[in-house]
């Protein structure tokens, strides 16, 4: 089973030596949103073969900005904030080009609203005012709670999706949000107030970077489908699951 600190001090250097020889150790960043602690860090300590580290916003930005960064193979972001600097974007762009992995959560996709250099690299976004992209004007992208979704399985032979069947779970919907046509698609849905991909991959460098929309509260949390999910795309992003 995984341990999820989450008052460590990421920068005083508190992550030195903490994974085991073979964890992947992750920094889980949140804030900006509210979500259920529990049943959320309860997903994570599901996860073998993990350590994590949790930070939060704003101080999760200081640590992309230094070489703190370094100390982790996979940063996952379930995160909805708007605010950071050149030095914090350097960072975690040149972190992954040079292999960090990022595993992307949800309301993820409303982040860095100004940063489009950032939607281009997850593949996707959501546009929470309307918004002029290239000369055109995308308009404010929905959502509704406690939907059921069916989810397909788009491509049952990456390792991400490795044990996942098509499944139905109860969850939030985004709809009207940008996907990139460049993107690897995992997973799609049909529900009409849903934007059809749930699942896709990228590249940044050597990084790896996979986004998933589902996971917006216990529900998510606990079904099985999507805890398989989250396990294998750590693993992916970190390499360790081919």
């Amino acid at each position: 089973m995984a341990r999820v600190m989450t008052c460590a001090m990421v920068l005083a250097g508190s992550v030195t030596g903490v994974a085991g020889a073979e964890s992947v150790r992750v920094l889980l960043v949140t804030g900006g949103h509210d979500f259920e602690s529990e049943p959320f860090f309860a997903l994570f300590e599901a996860v073998e073969g993990i350590e994590v580290e949790h930070v939060v916003q704003p101080e999760a930005n200081a640590v992309l900005a230094s070489e703190a960064l370094r100390d982790f193979e996979v940063i996952v972001f379930y995160d909805m904030f708007q605010e950071t600097t050149e030095e914090q974007k350097s960072g975690l762009l040149q972190a992954m080009w040079d292999g960090v992995g990022v595993l992307a959560l949800h309301h993820h996709l409303c982040s860095w609203e100004a940063w489009t250099e950032w939607h281009a690299i997850l593949g996707g976004h959501y546009y929470q005012v309307d918004t002029e992209v290239d000369g055109e004007v995308r308009p404010a992208c929905t959502y509704r709670h406690d939907v059921e979704i069916p989810v397909t399985v788009a491509d049952p032979d990456h390792p991400i999706t490795r044990g996942v069947t098509d499944f139905t779970i109860v969850d939030e919907v985004y709809g009207g949000f940008y996907a990139s046509p460049d993107a690897h698609v995992l997973l799609t849905t049909d529900h009409p107030e849903s934007g059809r991909q749930l699942a896709w991959t990228t590249q940044f460098g050597e990084g790896r970077v996979a986004y998933l929309q589902l996971g917006h509260g216990r529900e998510a949390y606990e079904h099985p489908s999507y805890r398989t999910l989250v396990s294998n795309a750590i693993h992916w992003a970190a390499r360790t699951a081919e």
